[in-house]
């Protein structure tokens, strides 16, 4: 599977597809065009959706808190996330877990409805979706 990126505005919300192998370059990639989009439309709603063929590993996950910090990834955002791939769902989820400790307001779903819901209409039980 080729790794595809797209980042659109949809009025409510950003938009963000990805799907392929997983790494720090394309979620660099990513998450650069995400953070342009939500300050051009001024909108910090963000609902992702991942097709992920190969995860991306721990030392990229924990990269993360220092893409997101650099990016100004605040508690500004809210980020919903589908994994579509259940294999890689627990990997998603450790990634959430450690944007969460230190503040970073997003869920990872397996559901495109349940993250809609979360991202729109507030606190979504956490023991409906785990």
């Amino acid at each position: 599977m080729k790794n595809e990126i797209s980042v659109t505005f949809e009025g409510r919300y950003v938009l963000a597809f990805s799907n392929g192998e997983k790494n720090i370059e394309l979620s660099t990639k990513l998450w650069t065009e995400i953070v342009s989009e939500c300050k051009k439309h001024d909108c910090f709603n963000i609902l992702g959706i991942a097709d992920t063929s190969a995860p991306i590993n721990t030392t990229g996950a924990i990269d993360h808190v220092e893409l997101f910090q650099k990016l100004g990834l605040t508690t500004h955002y809210r980020i919903a996330w589908v994994e579509l791939n259940p294999e890689y769902y627990h990997t998603a989820s450790f990634v959430e877990t450690i944007l969460s400790s230190y503040g970073v307001n997003c869920r990872v779903f397996m559901d495109l409805k349940d993250a809609r819901k979360w991202l729109f209409y507030g606190n979504y039980p956490l023991d409906q979706q785990r």
